[in-house]
């Protein structure tokens, strides 16, 4: 088995109280995170959740092809 999937099988098992800092380890979680503090920051609140979903999906597709050296698809 790769170790990408051992790893998504480990943090899909996860439980946050158990192991708060994992999550955040996971590319996606990452940047799920850093797009809800992004437009949380513009609009001064909680920010709207499609936009939240595409720009974290962004992120993440940026981070994966950063990872294998590839530019984004645009």
């Amino acid at each position: 088995m790769s170790t990408t999937m051992e790893r998504q099988r480990r943090n899909a098992r996860l439980r946050l109280a158990d192991e708060p800092d994992d999550i955040l380890d996971d590319p996606f979680h990452g940047a799920a995170l850093a797009a809800f503090v992004e437009l949380a920051a513009a609009c001064g609140g909680v920010p709207d959740v499609e936009a939240t979903r595409r720009l974290a999906f962004r992120y993440f597709e940026e981070a994966l092809a950063e990872k294998h050296g590839r530019s984004p698809r645009g």
